[in-house]
């Protein structure tokens, strides 16, 4: 089993770099492109972290956007920047996302091996 990690993206976020400004969205985007061109693809991608910046309802519906793009199932885990309520009403067709928890801990047991999503 094949499973991609990506992590602490802050969608909504825009950075000065040396290069000019970087749109954490944009590169979010980018990432997904590589994940789906992966040979052999992955069975799963795992989102943790800072999934947004300032967990606004529009940053959430660009990742679900963004999320539906890829080949493979996701699972998302909040960060510190990120709205539980907010997530779960985002992601809450996806049959993983507990709905009667402040956290959003989840397991995953119909893979080659158990994933445990621990909100912490």
């Amino acid at each position: 089993m094949i499973i991609a990690q990506i992590t602490d993206f802050h969608v909504g976020r825009r950075l000065e770099t040396p290069d000019g400004v970087m749109d954490t969205f944009e590169q979010l985007r980018r990432a997904i492109e590589q994940l789906n061109a992966l040979d052999p693809a992955p069975d799963v991608v795992l989102a943790t972290g800072d999934l947004t910046n300032g967990a606004k309802p529009e940053d959430y519906a660009r990742l679900k956007t963004a999320f539906a793009s890829l080949r493979c199932p996701v699972y998302v885990i909040p960060g510190n920047h990120d709205d539980r309520a907010r997530m779960r009403a985002t992601f809450d067709d996806h049959d993983y996302m507990p709905g009667d928890s402040e956290f959003l801990h989840y397991v995953i047991e119909h893979h080659a091996l158990r994933l445990i999503g621990l909100d912490t």
